[in-house]
């Protein structure tokens, strides 16, 4: 998998990057100001299952995706008249997003979908059929990534989706989904290390 090079970003007193956030600047600015290198290109290091449909609203021909419940995110989003755009977070260049997993033991996560709104808003968008362990840790991972890579003039957010929660989705907007779905703050409220958080 495509990784960035944090040789340059500063460690903590273990050594360890930062416990669930890389930095304060958004991407761009740090890879301008040397705190993180440009992205290296990498293979895959698993095999997805494809099950793909031509997509209007996606960067790509076809979306890859693991499970049902991702292949149903992505027909919605095709269809939301709020989304201007979206792509499967796949592949070799795909984002991971760096948590200290139970234990603290270094792990990555990988959300499964960025997608843009009529409003200018980003989103890393995850829909989730069971819930791990490790789901509060990466939510509040993906949070804090969001807030790292938003400005002034770009608002990143974390959607958490439930798959009960999807099922039962009577609307087609991602504003009404992200409404039904539960904030992303209440997630992660169970872990001791909890801070208050600007949400959607």
């Amino acid at each position: 998998m495509a990784q960035l090079d944090f040789s340059a970003t500063p460690k903590d007193n273990k050594g360890l990057l930062f416990k669930h956030i890389v930095c304060d600047t958004p991407l761009g600015e740090a890879v301008d100001a040397g705190i993180v290198k440009t992205p290296l290109i990498g293979q895959a290091s698993r095999k997805l299952v494809e099950q793909a449909d031509d997509k209007a609203k996606t960067l790509f021909n076809l979306v890859t995706c693991n499970r049902e419940l991702e292949v149903a995110v992505a027909k919605f989003c095709d269809r939301a008249p709020d989304v201007t755009a979206f792509a499967k977070n796949a592949g070799s260049q795909c984002l991971r997003i760096d948590y200290l997993a139970n234990g603290d033991r270094l792990a990555f996560y990988t959300p499964d979908f960025f997608l843009r709104t009529t409003d200018g808003h980003y989103y890393l968008v995850e829909p989730k059929g069971r819930e791990d362990r490790d789901v509060p840790l990466k939510a509040k991972a993906a949070i804090a990534w969001c807030d790292a890579a938003s400005s002034e003039t770009v608002q990143w957010h974390y959607l958490y989706i439930p798959q009960g929660v999807f099922e039962r989705m009577a609307g087609d907007t991602i504003a009404e989904l992200a409404r039904a779905c539960p904030q992303p703050y209440k997630i992660y409220s169970r872990l001791r290390s909890f801070k208050t958080c600007l949400c959607l």
